[in-house]
């Protein structure tokens, strides 16, 4: 994933996960998106991450909601050496990466959920509340780079316009915010520099480089064969 879509995949996520309610599938995307560490390091929160996802969302139909999520991974651990569906990598772990784990599962409980999503209101409540929670599951890097401005730069638009939804419902925000994001050109201010050009037969004509590889000779393409045509030979062409 390029570093400047990461920001807005991460809402895009976010959004999706509030709007399934933080359904198995949809949780499991969002933290394994990797912004989402909960002040983290990369490593680790893929490795929390990981027990999570095998130990309760792919295997356990149990997880009636969110809030239930820290419990289930507890109980999977209390119950680990007799539990026959548990994954046999599971455990093998030691007790430290459960407890990261369960504190990792307890950390994005607690962002997600709070503060509670509402019901109706204005478009600016809940466009608060993603970005708190986007915050909390990102930190400052959420904000970060170019795509951290672009992102910021469509907050703001929103929050301008917001006075114009004060009354609607989750569905209809995560509309406008998706279609706000999916308009807006997230471009690097500074592109990375390759050594790789591509050029036309003009522009390379100006350049010096070290190294030239000719793509497009084929027969017939390069050099082009000469134009019989149908009204004048080659000696009269060459005479007019």
């Amino acid at each position: 994933m390029a570093p400047e879509a990461l920001a807005t995949s991460l809402l895009h996520l976010l959004i999706d996960a509030m709007s399934a309610e933080f359904s198995p599938e949809s949780l499991a995307s969002l933290m394994r998106h990797p912004m989402c560490r909960l002040g983290r390091t990369p490593e680790a929160a893929r490795h929390a991450v990981s027990i999570i996802e095998l130990a309760v969302l792919r295997s356990d139909p149990g997880l009636s909601g969110l809030a239930t999520l820290p419990g289930l991974l507890r109980e999977k651990n209390l119950n680990k050496a007799d539990d026959r569906t548990l994954h046999a990598t599971l455990k093998r772990l030691p007790q430290e990466d459960w407890d990261e784990a369960i504190a990792y599962a307890q950390d994005v409980t607690h962002a997600l959920l709070d503060p509670q999503p509402g019901g109706s209101e204005a478009l600016g409540g809940h466009l608060d509340r993603l970005v708190s929670i986007g915050e909390a599951l990102a930190g400052p890097e959420l904000w970060a780079g170019d795509a951290g401005e672009a992102l910021a730069g469509v907050v703001a638009v929103l929050r301008q316009e917001a006075d114009m939804l004060r009354q609607c419902n989750f569905t209809r925000t995560a509309s406008v915010i998706r279609h706000l994001l999916q308009s807006t050109a997230l471009r690097p201010r500074n592109p990375r520099r390759s050594r790789l050009s591509i050029l036309g037969l003009l522009e390379a004509r100006l350049m010096r480089p070290d190294l030239a590889v000719l793509g497009g000779l084929n027969e017939g393409a390069w050099p082009g064969l000469p134009d019989a045509g149908p009204w004048l030979n080659r000696p009269m062409r060459d005479t007019l």
